[in-house]
């Protein structure tokens, strides 16, 4: 039982008891992206670990029913042949994991545009200030002023904050 590979899946279940039990998502796009990367890897390697147990299975039911061999081959089939059941846990860390990454990029796609926003209504508002700090008479005709509060007051609305963000962030 053990030499024809029950020690080799014990050995990997062992071996990948953190990667399998993991529960966090990442923090950012790149930790989420990680741990996707990961869980991938690892449910890679538990479809070829189940797949040896498939095949282990029918030599186990054979050795069971020897009187010699029996209790040793029920003792060592038993600690791999719940190992098929772990891919569901993993199959499901693996699109809660997509889903993150998933939220984490949009996030940043929605940091960058508040950061842009923000750059552009700092930038109509310095405009407004040199305008107002050294007016040319016969530049600034009211037209001009009107445009330039108009787009500082489009760029003050396209201004929303990104999900999550506290109201000192904002304020």
């Amino acid at each position: 039982g053990r030499r024809r590979g029950v020690g080799r899946v014990t050995a990997w279940l062992d071996a990948s008891t953190p990667q399998r039990m993991r529960t966090e998502i990442g923090n950012s796009e790149g930790e989420a992206g990680a741990l996707l990367g990961e869980a991938r890897s690892t449910a890679a390697a538990l479809e070829l670990q189940a797949e040896a147990v498939a095949a282990l299975a029918p030599l186990a039911a054979r050795l069971a029913r020897d009187e010699e061999f029996g209790p040793r081959a029920i003792e060592c089939f038993a600690q791999v042949e719940a190992v098929p059941s772990l891919a569901t846990p993993m199959a499901d860390r693996i699109v809660k994991l997509e889903q993150e990454l998933e939220r984490q990029r949009r996030l940043t796609a929605e940091r960058l545009a508040f950061g842009n926003a923000t750059s552009a209504l700092e930038a109509a508002i310095v405009q407004a200030q040199e305008l107002l700090g050294f007016p040319v008479d016969t530049v600034d005709t009211p037209e001009i002023i009107h445009r330039l509060r108009e787009l500082g007051d489009k760029r003050a609305s396209e201004l929303l904050p990104p999900e999550g963000a506290e109201p000192p962030a904002i304020a």
